[in-house]
């Protein structure tokens, strides 16, 4: 148990360690991230296809890796030939990475949440797998020519989120839990206060990627179901 403990303690520091130096080292290029859409029908509905380029790179991966979550915002229109906006919809997604059970999360972006193992395996969604509804084709005129636009905001570590992390360390005192709480399993608290505050600190701001995309002009008629 002493061992699991001091196992667990270790992780946390290194956790603490990664965003001590995400914040210190020079900022690591994106490989140019591109994004592209493309709408198909299936059971009588237009759908969307959503794919990520080059995403996972940079202080993307680097946020990712160090146990930080990333969250990814859609804003999804269907416009007609007159430029009117016929359906809107925006999506909330986020994906984090336990660094205990080596397992990355992917949450909001689609109906069922995605566990994956590597960071292949997160490329690959978001470059391969991700799709989502955007309303049945009966609404939809089938001589009509309409198009889709994409805009994706990806925020890496934002304040609020830095604040959480450092009250979730600050709670406690220098003394052990009779039980383990559900947000910390650990079995003991933590007084970190000086050495949160040098790693997490209020200069700590949000970045932010930008990236949009329109598919091409399509009729009913064009899209298989």
């Amino acid at each position: 148990m002493i061992i699991d403990t001091k196992l667990k303690f270790s992780n946390l520091l290194l956790i603490l360690i990664g965003i001590y130096f995400l914040n210190l080292s020079p900022t690591f290029a994106q490989s140019n991230p591109t994004l592209s859409v493309h709408p198909f029908l299936k059971n009588d509905s237009l759908k969307l296809g959503i794919s990520y380029r080059n995403l996972f790179t940079g202080n993307i991966e680097k946020t990712l890796l160090a146990g930080l979550p990333i969250l990814i915002e859609l804003n999804l229109k269907v416009v007609d030939s007159g430029n009117k906006t016929i359906q809107s919809k925006k999506i909330n997604g986020k994906i984090s990475y336990d660094v205990w059970e080596e397992l990355f999360n992917i949450q909001g972006l689609q109906s069922t949440e995605n566990f994956l193992q590597t960071l292949d395996d997160v490329r690959n969604y978001f470059s391969e797998q991700l799709q989502t509804g955007l309303l049945p084709k009966k609404y939809l005129m089938s001589a009509e020519e309409y198009h889709i636009d994409l805009e994706s905001r990806v925020t890496l570590l934002t304040r609020r989120q830095s604040r959480q992390l450092k009250d979730w360390i600050q709670t406690g005192e220098q003394t052990e839990e009779d039980l383990p709480s559900n947000e910390r399993d650990t079995g003991f608290r933590l007084n970190l206060n000086n050495l949160v505050q040098f790693f997490i600190g209020e200069k700590n701001k949000p970045e932010e990627f930008f990236l949009e995309a329109s598919s091409v002009k399509f009729r009913l008629t064009n899209l298989t179901n």
